[in-house]
């Protein structure tokens, strides 16, 4: 089993653009609060990384240590238009004072809107 995890900045590597959020999943931490979230994504791939993973068998990941000030704001406007939230945007801020991570994904296609939330700290892992 070939793995791979980008901590952080090192997630500058990738192009989650034209990907797609298959699912959220709320974990505990240590205390038994539900602070820590794991997306999965459906990742596209990109070109550089394409003799290393077959993109049509990898699971990815995306998770966030103690997620605080979550906002979910999407609408799916068109009919028969539930499903997959295609990325089109994914950006990430550090703000030095707070010692927070600001993420936002932006989606322009169906469903329109974005998720943003704050965090400590995240990864992206690659599992084939």
């Amino acid at each position: 089993m070939k793995k791979l995890v980008y901590k952080n900045r090192e997630i500058d590597h990738l192009i989650l653009d034209e990907s797609f959020i298959n699912g959220f999943k709320w974990i505990d931490d240590n205390d038994g609060h539900p602070t820590n979230l794991e997306i999965d994504i459906d990742w596209n791939g990109q070109e550089n990384m394409c003799n290393d993973f077959d993109f049509m068998s990898i699971k990815t990941h995306i998770c966030f240590s103690l997620v605080i000030e979550a906002k979910f704001c999407f609408e799916f406007k068109a009919p028969y238009t539930i499903g997959g939230l295609e990325i089109t945007s994914f950006s990430y801020n550090y703000d030095d004072n707070r010692r927070l991570y600001t993420i936002e994904f932006k989606f322009d296609f169906s469903p329109v809107g974005y998720i943003r939330f704050n965090y400590l700290d995240f990864y992206f892992e690659i599992i084939e």
